[in-house]
């Protein structure tokens, strides 16, 4: 989801960019945003997580 809009950011910055450098620029940009976004919107441990975790009350047949 984050390595096309970069290639198009890079194509519209540097036009004179080649194919080989685009993507070698685009790949490692890629992987670092999607890292920081998993980190700050889908990360395990964030505070929205806490108490929420073992709620398996809605799996049927399990009793405590």
């Amino acid at each position: 989801m984050i390595g096309f809009p970069l290639q198009q950011m890079l194509v519209a910055s540097f036009p004179t960019m080649g194919a080989y450098t685009n993507w070698f620029v685009a790949v490692p940009l890629a992987i670092s945003f999607g890292a920081a976004s998993w980190f700050l919107s889908k990360h395990p441990g964030k505070a929205s997580d806490v108490g929420n975790r073992g709620n398996d009350q809605a799996v049927v047949g399990v009793q405590r």
